[in-house]
């Protein structure tokens, strides 16, 4: 009983594995030096890879760490802003020939994209329709341009990378950009219309099912809609009938 008894919180401490597994892998001189090969794989791989491991890695993160940061994150707003500019930043040519060379730019180019995937992670669940619009409009938006300026270059912007390398990641910096506001979209349309067509399953006890929850929101173990969160509705919606009465009987 009692080796049972500790294996519960051993495991669960353990959620940051894959995160740290990813960047570890990343890290790795083979790794590193073949995905930073190609401009394709150095910003189409190593970038997403990179942010992937600091979503995942946030996971661990305390309640009460949690809970300050949403002091300064209000709404995503900020962790949408820096991790905007980051990716800003990073799309630069400049920073990706130095970053080749420079270990100093290097790991602060790292550091960044592990920021901003832990950003994103805490941002998203707190955003809603119109903040997430707004954080992807500027965001795609911005990886369209690049990519159609690599595309129409007729010189090489990065000097550690070929001309049509350089061409083949604009091409697939605009397809990607187009995609993802897409699929975004068509889910955010059918998650509205869901919401209006369905009614909120509710527990004897009166409490939202988990099932209600989105996918953002169960990105960090629970989210806003986390059972601290549930409301008891139908306990609210008995005690109408006995707040009308109350209120009539205060009138006469």
């Amino acid at each position: 009983m009692t080796a049972m008894h500790h294996a519960g919180p051993r495991g669960t401490s353990w959620t940051w594995a894959p995160g740290a597994l990813l960047l570890l892998l990343m890290l790795a001189p083979p790794i590193r030096k073949l995905t930073e090969s190609s401009m394709i794989a150095h910003m189409l791989i190593q970038y997403p890879c990179l942010m992937l491991a600091g979503l995942l890695l946030v996971r661990e993160v305390p309640a009460r760490w949690l809970s300050a940061t949403e002091r300064w994150n209000e709404l995503g707003i900020s962790g949408f802003v820096g991790s905007a500019l980051a990716l800003a930043l990073l799309m630069i040519p400049r920073v990706l020939d130095l970053a080749l060379v420079d270990g100093g730019v290097e790991a602060m180019k790292m550091l960044a994209l592990v920021g901003s995937g832990a950003a994103l992670a805490l941002s998203w669940p707190r955003a809603g329709v119109v903040m997430q619009a707004f954080f992807l409009g500027n965001v795609l938006w911005m990886t369209a341009v690049v990519g159609m300026l690599y595309q129409d270059a007729a010189v090489r912007v990065c000097n550690a990378y070929r001309l049509d390398d350089q061409q083949d990641l604009g091409r697939a910096l605009v397809l990607i950009a187009i995609a993802i506001g897409v699929i975004w979209s068509l889910h955010t349309a059918w998650s509205r219309a869901q919401l209006r067509s369905s009614v909120l399953p509710v527990s004897p006890d009166g409490a939202i099912q988990p099932s209600t929850c989105r996918w953002p929101h169960r990105l960090l173990g629970g989210g806003q809609c986390g059972p601290a969160s549930r409301r008891p509705l139908a306990a609210a919606a008995a005690s109408l009938p006995a707040r009308s009465t109350a209120r009539q009987r205060t009138s006469r």
